[in-house]
């Protein structure tokens, strides 16, 4: 009896082995979402940190996620192939770490299985600059960003816009993919993070993810605006509150000529009743802007609102004490009604609170500087010249002449 009742126990744990422990042995990797079991030992680390970055994109555009359950099996197979409650990923971890192909494919699938779109058998998967942007925000989120996101900071793109005041064209990023080059991949990794974020905050990430898993260009972003010219614009000003904000407020010296360029504006001329003409000209100072709101005009409270609104929209790009002066400066748009003493009193005010934004910036520029000069002087040298360093080790043109000669002496200097 006691044989026959052993004989019976071991024949449900062999049961319970064959048919149980793949649905005990799944794990979770987002909700919704479970792997059926590891293949290299870190693909549930993999998989989950991919997910939450697209899961956060989904939440940005506010993208309703695909229902019911998906369990993701790895290794079974060539291609990734997304069915109604399945998902088959070729490979492991160990595989697509060393495989950029393969990781565009998985992007793109695990993309689909998010945002509840179809992926094609044969797609080639997401292109490589989306790669390059999931991952670098990857990288940001176990760093500074961890707890904070506006701590995801852009250092490289942003001393570019700094210095020239403009940004790179992010159609060139995108036909040119993931770079040999150490500092170049990670100049463009930045602007791939900022087009991600752009893409979500508009609401067109799932259509970027859905055309370009279907083959179209890599930079087929353009077709969501009106033409490139708009695209290059529109981008380019989203990218600029993304890039700065209270936590690394927009260089001095870029502030200071956005603050030239905003006192330019276009402004309806109007008859002697007050009524536009269809004519237009242009003011080239907030003086001048003030002078013509003197004449009885019907669009005078909205020609307000637009100038003021744009230091609103400097100052959300600003330290705390310059957004506070820039929401005194809109104020002081909106003061230009009266005439005699009370216009006078409010150009002086507007001029008062414009002297002190640039004492602000003056402070603030000091800061940069002391800053900088102390870091230059106290930190390790890797660290202050890590990109050079890294610049100089390969082959390419990302280091200039000026700046190789200024490394060796640099070198020679503390090194030798």
């Amino acid at each position: 009896m006691k044989c026959h009742l052993i004989k019976i126990i071991s024949i449900f744990f062999v049961f319970t082995a064959l048919f149980l422990s793949p649905a005990a042995a799944s794990q979770l990797l987002v909700p919704g979402m479970e792997l059926a079991g590891e293949v290299s030992g870190y693909d549930r680390q993999f998989l989950r940190s991919v997910l939450r970055q697209l899961d956060r994109y989904a939440r940005i555009a506010r993208i309703s996620r695909t229902p019911g359950s998906i369990t993701v099996i790895c290794g079974r197979n060539e291609r990734s192939i997304l069915t109604q409650s399945r998902l088959y990923l070729p490979g492991d971890a160990g595989v697509w770490q060393e495989t950029p192909a393969l990781r565009r494919q998985i992007y793109g699938a695990l993309a689909a299985a998010r945002f509840n779109f179809r992926f094609p058998a044969n797609s080639p998967g997401v292109p490589e600059w989306i790669v390059n942007g999931i991952e670098a925000e990857i990288a940001a989120a176990v760093t500074s960003g961890q707890y904070l996101a506006a701590n995801r900071d852009f250092r490289l793109l942003s001393e570019f816009a700094g210095l020239y005041g403009e940004l790179p064209d992010f159609r060139i990023m995108c036909r040119t993919g993931i770079p040999a080059d150490p500092v170049l991949q990670k100049f463009f990794a930045e602007q791939a993070r900022i087009l991600l974020q752009i893409m979500a905050e508009n609401g067109r990430i799932k259509e970027l993810f859905q055309k370009t898993c279907n083959g179209e260009q890599a930079d087929c972003f353009t077709a969501f605006y009106r033409d490139q010219e708009s695209a290059k614009e529109s981008i380019a000003d989203a990218a600029g509150l993304i890039l700065w904000n209270q936590y690394r407020p927009m260089p001095v010296k870029t502030v200071r000529s956005r603050l030239a360029e905003l006192e330019h504006f276009f402004i309806p001329e109007t008859d002697e009743n007050g009524k536009e003409t269809g004519n237009f000209k242009t003011v080239n100072s907030w003086r001048e802007f003030a002078a013509a709101l003197k004449t009885f005009r019907g669009n005078r409270s909205r020609l307000q609102n637009q100038f003021a609104a744009r230091y609103i929209l400097l100052g959300k790009m600003l330290s705390i004490q310059e957004k506070n002066i820039c929401a005194e400066l809109a104020a002081g748009v909106n003061s230009f009604t009266g005439d005699g003493e009370e216009w006078e009193e409010a150009e002086k005010r507007f001029a008062g609170y414009l002297a002190k934004l640039h004492t602000q910036l003056d402070r603030r520029e000091k800061i940069d500087r002391f800053f900088r000069d102390t870091m230059m002087l106290n930190a390790p040298l890797p660290d202050t010249f890590q990109l050079l360093f890294e610049a100089a080790g390969t082959k390419n043109l990302s280091l200039s002449p000026e700046e190789k000669k200024f490394l060796q002496q640099t070198v020679n200097r503390y090194l030798l």
